[in-house]
């Protein structure tokens, strides 16, 4: 046993759960806290300029590493801020751990200065807030929230603590991470009649879901697809690239924004192999698209199995650990050793071909304003295969996931479900941090850009070399577009006054320029990706130019 401060006790704990960066915002509720990290040195601390930027650069950095290695610390009165941050995490299933300083024990429940209910106030998303009453608990408190966050279907957590809890001292044992317990198999059983029920689908489809990209599961997925001839379609956005959109037997994002052909074979199909997949409303066009009657469902969570598609068959299980057990019965009794030589394979590669060429042909476009698609084959051209890129709310992220081509997992990032306006940016930072040895490209409308300018500063003082092009249209876009479609062109709230974004740039101390003809975009990203600094490109993009919808969306008539 050893007597410290509750304070040093969450940093013994931070440090024994791997956390390798602290996103915060002084005040006295976290003083304690923060000069423990200073002091110790040992973790980096990143001071965010709002809370809800801070959490969303956590979200980029747990996102691109894969477990929770980025928490947050927010004081008493900015818990609120971070709301955005948590829901979209909670949504996106990604690890986070929040720690919020609260009012003293004595004053909790009082409503006197500053007094918040953080802990009741995000119980409804997160995977669990609680409240810490004891300092001796601080330490078994902070091992459950990173256990809890980073296993089974990682969500957020939220740990509320007054900050008297932080000053005082207690006697503490050994401070240990608490290890996972091994993700579980899917049922033998199961696996077996999941692979039956494949095998003999006419027009079989695996739509991989953000649970491959969790589990790791990518090669396994692609091995699986493979070894039986079976497209894949990634669902939405979280498992986009989890194979290679340039493999012949990846069909792309399905959904409102997707590829054409990913939404026409799922259609089409006898047989979904769902691993991973939550069937989100823009995956499922509004939930239009129904699904066969053979619907294999594989989740880690069981209680996503049913909870949308009734399925023929639920197998609770890892990603991973099941496409492995599918893997090794498909290979055993494999018929076809080459994909490429299965009967469904020339109707596929003619129709992935025709697609991929009409969309090529969709990005090219000389015109001035200029087309966001353009911009996509651009960053397709100018990034490698392990480059970042983020998208935001909007029609800007929709651009993305249609007309981006992704190579790795997790190498789009998007806030898929809750769709915040302003988190492009900081995720950005949180993806670079976490990997800053790959390049990272930001794709932010202009109406988000108003919610985070400010981490430009943050960006400068850390030396975050992040790519962000503003896409300028001068309007809330998305919204302006349903305006039109709805209510014949009359608009309330949708218009912009923009600064001149470039000298914004300037003035915090980053580098940018502004560009108005395609032809400038190559040679702009080049020089933003060899900046070695942050670098922001204003690009002048024709608000006219219509958000590609290829599926329905929110029984809206376009």
């Amino acid at each position: 046993m050893a007597t410290m401060s509750g304070a040093r006790a969450v940093l013994e704990a931070l440090k024994a759960n791997q956390v390798e960066l602290v996103v915060g915002i002084t005040g006295h509720t976290v003083m304690e806290l923060a000069d423990e990290l200073a002091r110790d040195g040992s973790i980096r601390t990143v001071p965010a300029r709002t809370e809800t930027n801070g959490t969303y650069m956590a979200y980029g950095y747990n996102k691109v590493r894969n477990a929770p290695r980025a928490a947050c610390l927010w004081h008493v009165a900015g818990m609120t801020h971070a709301a955005p941050g948590v829901i979209t995490a909670y949504a996106d299933s990604v690890p986070l751990v929040v720690i919020g300083g609260n009012v003293t024990s004595d004053a909790v429940g009082k409503r006197d200065f500053q007094d918040t209910p953080s802990a009741e106030m995000y119980a409804p998303f997160s995977k669990w807030s609680h409240r810490v009453q004891r300092t001796a608990d601080l330490a078994a408190a902070v091992n459950k929230a990173f256990l809890l966050a980073g296993s089974g279907r990682p969500r957020p957590v939220v740990l509320d603590v007054p900050f008297d809890r932080f000053v005082e001292s207690a006697e503490f044992g050994p401070i240990r991470r608490i290890e996972p317990a091994a993700p579980p198999a899917g049922d033998p059983h199961a696996v077996a009649r999941a692979c039956e029920l494949l095998a003999a689908a006419k027009r079989p489809v695996i739509l991989a879901g953000g649970g491959v990209v969790t589990a790791g599961a990518g090669e396994e997925l692609r091995a699986l697809a493979e070894a039986a001839c079976l497209p894949v379609s990634s669902g939405r956005s979280a498992s986009k690239g989890v194979i290679a959109e340039d493999h012949p037997l990846a069909l792309g994002t399905c959904g409102s924004f997707g590829w054409p052909i990913a939404n026409e074979y799922l259609a089409q199909a006898d047989c979904w192999c769902a691993i991973g997949c939550t069937f989100s409303q823009i995956a499922m066009q509004d939930w239009s698209l129904k699904s066969p009657e053979s619907l294999i469902h594989v989740d880690i969570d069981p209680q996503e199995i049913g909870r949308i598609y009734p399925p023929a068959l639920g197998i609770v299980g890892d990603a991973r650990r099941v496409l492995a057990q599918m893997l090794e019965r498909f290979r055993a009794g494999a018929r076809v050793p080459d994909y490429r030589r299965h009967p469904r394979y020339p109707e596929l590669k003619e129709r992935k071909d025709r697609w991929i060429a009409k969309l090529d042909a969709s990005t090219a476009s000389a015109a001035r304003p200029v087309d966001p698609l353009r911009l996509m084959r651009e960053i397709n051209a100018a990034l490698p295969p392990e480059g970042i890129v983020t998208g935001g709310a909007g029609n800007n992220g929709e651009f993305a996931v249609h007309a981006l081509k992704s190579y790795r997992p997790a190498s789009f990032l998007l806030s898929q479900k809750y769709s915040a306006v302003g988190c492009s940016f900081p995720i950005a930072l949180g993806a670079k941090l976490a990997a800053p040895e790959r390049p990272v490209i930001c794709i932010e409308g202009d109406g988000g850009l108003h919610y985070n300018v400010t981490e430009l500063a943050t960006a400068v003082m850390e030396k975050i070399a992040v790519v962000l092009v503003v896409m300028n249209d001068g309007h809330l876009n998305a919204n302006r577009q349903i305006a039109n479609a709805l209510f014949a062109g009359k608009q309330v709230w949708t218009r912009l006054n923009n600064p001149d974004w470039v000298a914004v740039a300037r003035s915090f101390g980053a580098e940018g320029e502004r560009v108005e003809d395609p032809s400038g975009i190559a040679a702009a990203l080049r020089r933003g990706l060899a900046a070695g600094m942050p670098y922001l490109i204003d690009l002048v993009v024709d608000p006219d130019v219509r958000c590609p919808i290829t599926g329905k969306l929110w029984k809206i008539r376009w």
